[in-house]
């Protein structure tokens, strides 16, 4: 299943990993692809929902 993620969050999650893996700490340019976003859930806590 894809599922779509917004490119603001894709870019704070590569700047928070600072461009590597989030599991191996590989760097992406080392690679020769362009890493996925794996395994990340999106969810709402309460103390999340404004109100």
């Amino acid at each position: 299943m894809s599922v779509y993620i917004a490119s603001a969050l894709q870019r704070q999650v590569r700047e928070q990993f600072w461009n590597c893996c989030a599991y191996c700490r590989t760097a992406e340019s080392l690679t020769v692809t362009i890493f996925e976003f794996e395994h990340l859930v999106m969810q709402k806590t309460p103390e999340s929902i404004d109100i």
